[in-house]
């Protein structure tokens, strides 16, 4: 039953994170990074192994944490800021954000599903 479940939720967690009629790729499955992959290598613009993204501005990552705000928290500002630059397209806030548009709208629903759950305690 254990593995059962775990195989619920690595299917789950596939197709939430796969673009609409996509494939299920191995990254979408696997919350870290993949075991065979390089810490220096990673995949470029045009698809080509290339080298990793510039990490954030740590000046960026102080305020955050200095703030005292949650991943979850974090998400949802980032969220919400991006579907406002986007004028309430989701669509191109899911671009800007790097993600799917079924993907946005699955983070924007549970996060209205966190807000009425903090209204009713």
């Amino acid at each position: 039953p254990g593995n059962v479940r775990e195989l619920e939720n690595l299917i789950e967690r596939g197709v939430i994170l796969a673009s609409q009629h996509g494939r299920i790729e191995a990254e979408q499955l696997f919350v870290g990074r993949l075991p065979s992959e390089n810490a220096g290598e990673g995949i470029g613009a045009e698809g080509n192994l290339g080298s990793p993204l510039e990490p954030p501005d740590d000046s960026l990552c102080e305020q955050v944490l200095s703030a005292g705000l949650s991943l979850d928290e974090v998400e949802e500002m980032l969220i919400r800021f991006a579907v406002r630059q986007a004028d309430g397209n989701l669509a191109g806030a899911a671009r800007t954000l790097g993600m799917t548009r079924a993907q946005l709208s699955y983070r924007l629903k549970k996060h209205l599903a966190d807000d009425n759950q903090r209204d009713r305690a």
